[in-house]
């Protein structure tokens, strides 16, 4: 009996020495000739699952990049040579300063065919010409309307028709003393114009060259113009003051019609013939004195105006 109990015993522990741990042995090692053992536990805790190796990996979460600043664009950057004019090049940065190479006279553009950077118009603040440059041509600056000073070298000669057309915010230009002639309707609607010095280098104002230049204060003209032409002065508003020069011949048609506030013109010896209505609708101007010898129309002052003859 005891034998039989001893048995069972070993048997007990046997199966508890298999359930606690389980030693394989003789893992063969090639060329070696030598066994290792591995234990494995077996243990009664849940295993968690194994994970799949194929599984693709979740990358981290990644950190947010704000986009770089769009750079704003120049209108215009760089040399621009004028394709038939390759003497003549230009620039327009982004302060829209205008600056114009060249040697000799800028060519006339018709009103229908402008120059190429008045198609940037909008974005032209100052305009600076170069020396070399001797005249403003024609319409080079028709209509920029956000221009509002302009730099001439000495070079410069003249000024061409409508150059400086409808610069509707063009305040001040000081003019050469090399320039000859101003042609017509050269600073035509530049209402913001309050101040121009016209040397006694001019020989020639066109037709129109001021009209409409309603922010003018004063004038001179020196006697180095022989003719103020037509329509010069007119619908200058707010010009107050005109000294007209010895060796001024001719004041002609309309030359300050409507200058509304205009009280004072000092009109010389030299001139010979007043047209009509040069200075009608000068409501302000209640008397003027001319010479003896010089030919008049009726309506060459206002009805209001005292005219004396010396």
């Amino acid at each position: 009996k005891s034998g039989k109990l001893r048995l069972v015993k070993l048997c007990a522990e046997i199966f508890i020495v298999a359930f606690a741990s389980i030693t394989i042995v003789q893992n063969w090692h090639s060329g070696t000739g030598k066994t290792s053992s591995t234990t494995v536990q077996i243990s009664t805790e849940e295993t968690p699952p194994e994970t799949d190796s194929t599984e693709t990996e979740i990358p981290p979460a990644s950190i947010p990049v704000e986009p770089e600043p769009v750079p704003v664009a120049q209108p215009v950057a760089g040399d621009n040579v004028i394709e038939w004019m390759p003497e003549f090049s230009w620039t327009l940065d982004n302060n829209g300063v205008l600056t114009v190479y060249g040697t000799g006279d800028m060519p006339d553009f018709p009103l229908d065919n402008t120059v190429e950077w008045l198609n940037h118009r909008n974005n032209i603040q100052s305009v600076i010409l170069q020396p070399g440059i001797t005249n403003v041509g024609q319409a080079v600056f028709y209509n920029c309307g956000k221009m509002h000073s302009i730099t001439l070298p000495d070079s410069i000669t003249a000024i061409g028709h409508s150059a400086f057309y409808d610069c509707s915010t063009l305040k001040n230009v000081a003019l050469p003393n090399g320039v000859t002639v101003i042609d017509e309707d050269a600073f035509c609607g530049c209402t913001a114009l309050t101040g121009i010095a016209i040397p006694d280098s001019v020989t020639s104002i066109g037709d129109s060259a001021f009209y409409d230049c309603d922010s003018l204060t004063n004038i001179t003209i020196s006697g180095s113009v022989k003719e103020i032409e037509d329509y010069t002065f007119e619908s200058c508003d707010n010009l107050i003051r005109v000294v007209i020069s010895e060796g001024v011949t001719e004041i002609g048609e309309r030359a300050f019609y409507n200058c509304g506030n205009l009280s004072g013109v000092i009109i010389p010896d030299s001139v010979t013939f007043i047209d009509s209505y040069a200075f009608y609708g000068c409501s302000n101007l209640k008397n003027v004195s001319i010479p003896e010898n010089c030919s008049t129309y009726y309506s060459s002052f206002p009805s209001g105006t005292t005219v004396t003859r010396r």
